[in-house]
């Protein structure tokens, strides 16, 4: 389903060309200010007003959620470059769309808004300016080779356990993965693309785990006996993670070795995303 809009004409970037990062980046959002580090630990600078910051692959744009101004009252995706120039406003709808991510190739940007059927999840499609209605559902994040969405449900019944399902980009083939148990769901892919990498309370603590999309090989693959660990995204060669971590109502990044099971901060905020290069 084509969702309709109240713009002639989308303002937008040209579509990225294959991606080529030239440095590691952290965008991050502190207290509702998008901040981007470039190379990751540098000096942050703030670059838009806004939400749920996502990088594209590379590393131009940001793209967030923000109130567009002029007395309106929901947020909408908006984009603009790591330099903090060209502010762009994406979607005109209801619902204040928010939690962009973008596809692989830049193309495209999921997001999820509310609609009177619950959140929704939607693509933008960038070359079209079109948004297409997927699936009920938030939180979208695309597997590495752009042709599926993983993403979250609400609990059907009262006190019931949140799920996670996957999705083709076209809207066909939705499937339930996994329950999640965890104060904040969470879910993102698995560097092989076949698995999905998410968050689930254990012992009354949230944990990084991952399962297979048929739902076997359920594993954990972080913990932290003393913080609580949500929002999970893992480098490409599958070695390093970097997670919300949570501590007496304080939020900060961390990168965690999957293989120590160390960890440092990289940041202090709700959310964020990394640009990775070449798998570090």
């Amino acid at each position: 389903m084509v969702v309709q809009y109240n713009s002639t004409k989308l303002d937008r970037p040209s579509p990225l060309t294959p991606p080529s990062p030239l440095s590691e980046s952290l965008v991050f959002d502190p207290t509702d200010d998008i901040l981007v580090t470039d190379p990751a630990g540098s000096r942050p600078r703030k670059v838009a007003d806004g939400l749920a910051p996502a990088l594209s692959q590379d590393g131009r744009y940001v793209a967030f959620c923000g109130l567009p101004g002029g007395g309106q009252q929901y947020t909408q995706i908006m984009v603009v470059n790591t330099d903090g120039t060209q502010r762009t406003q994406l979607t005109r709808i209801a619902g204040s769309p928010c939690a962009p991510a973008w596809s692989p190739d830049g193309l495209k940007i999921a997001f999820n808004a509310g609609t009177n059927k619950g959140p929704s999840l939607m693509v933008l499609d960038l070359v079209r300016s079109e948004i297409h209605f997927l699936a009920l559902g938030s939180l979208p994040r695309w597997s590495p080779d752009g042709k599926k969405l993983v993403f979250l449900r609400p609990p059907e019944a009262r006190n019931g356990p949140a799920s996670i399902w996957i999705i083709n980009s076209d809207g066909t083939g939705e499937k339930k993965i996994v329950d999640s148990r965890s104060l904040i769901p969470s879910a993102s892919w698995g560097a092989d693309g076949v698995s999905i990498i998410f968050t689930d309370d254990d012992h009354h603590r949230s944990a990084i785990f991952r399962v297979n999309l048929d739902g076997t090989n359920l594993a954990e693959i972080a913990r932290d006996k003393n913080l609580e660990m949500y929002f999970p995204s893992i480098s490409p060669d599958g070695k390093r993670l970097v997670v919300l971590e949570e501590e007496f109502g304080a939020h900060f990044l961390a990168l965690v070795d999957l293989a120590t099971h160390k960890s440092h901060t990289l940041a202090s905020g709700e959310r964020g995303d990394l640009l990775w290069v070449d798998g570090r």
